[in-house]
């Protein structure tokens, strides 16, 4: 089952997808003195949102650079808490077995979770790759016991949306 997720009654593409578009409206009623004086960074992110932009007509997906994301293909949405680091050389590291991951509506720990993997495109919104066991459908295991599947357990890798992620202060 997936979650249809909604951020001020439109899905996240659309929210994302009109966010950039009132942005893009914004920087267009700039002057051309207004813009001289910004920076070239600035300027280029102008450009590049332009024609990001550009097939985007009342928040719908067009022939744009802006993700395809199908919000109804999420499972969900996670906060994920990271350990702090053993140490304070720059060459500390976060054990991998003490990062936690929540669920971000309900405030209830998912503990099936045997690897994350985050995506942070600038163009997009945050995600993450959940390998978590397995239902005998096929679906998240969120909690009870795994289902035996050969030698192993079942899993799968299921697509959750993330809402935070922190560090845990030691």
């Amino acid at each position: 089952m997936a979650v249809k997720l909604t951020i001020a009654g439109r899905e996240p593409f659309r929210s994302f997808a009109r966010g950039a578009a009132d942005a893009a409206a914004m920087f267009a009623t700039l002057t051309g003195d207004e813009l001289d004086a910004l920076p070239g960074a600035a300027l280029f992110g102008i450009a590049r949102l332009r024609g990001a932009i550009a097939g985007l007509a009342d928040g719908e997906p067009g022939e744009s650079a802006l993700p395809r994301e199908e919000p109804d293909a999420y499972r969900g949405v996670i906060a994920i808490e990271w350990p702090p680091p053993n140490g304070a050389s720059p060459y500390s590291s976060m054990p991998g077995c003490l990062v936690s991951v929540t669920d971000a509506l309900t405030g209830k720990p998912i503990m099936t979770c045997t690897k994350i993997i985050v995506h942070a495109d600038a163009g997009a919104l945050v995600t993450a790759d959940l390998t978590m066991f397995a239902d005998a459908d096929g679906e998240p295991l969120l909690d009870g016991e795994p289902v035996i599947d050969g030698d192993g357990f079942r899993t799968g890798v299921f697509p959750f949306l993330v809402s935070e992620m922190r560090v845990r202060h030691a």
